[in-house]
């Protein structure tokens, strides 16, 4: 594989893994006020709030999919490692 192509998509994963950990912080510090999360908490969260909830969920999962299914290969390829 050409090096250059391998340095495109290892910039190109990192740069999705940056954009979900982002979004991520941001979910964690608009959840900040609940937290802990308790089972009377989960009770009472605002429309708002699960919302939140659900974006952090969201770019959990987007940020774990990116990193093993994306950069880990892309940092591999481009250091010539099986």
């Amino acid at each position: 594989m050409n090096y250059s192509v391998s340095n495109l998509r290892l910039q190109d994963a990192w740069r999705e893994c940056e954009r979900n950990a982002y979004h991520l912080q941001r979910a964690v510090d608009l959840l900040n006020p609940i937290s802990p999360m308790t089972g009377g908490r989960l009770e009472h969260l605002t429309d708002e709030q699960i919302q939140t909830l659900d974006q952090f969920i969201l770019r959990f999962t987007k940020l774990q999919d990116a990193t093993g299914g994306r950069l880990f290969p892309a940092i591999l390829e481009y250091l010539q490692e099986s």
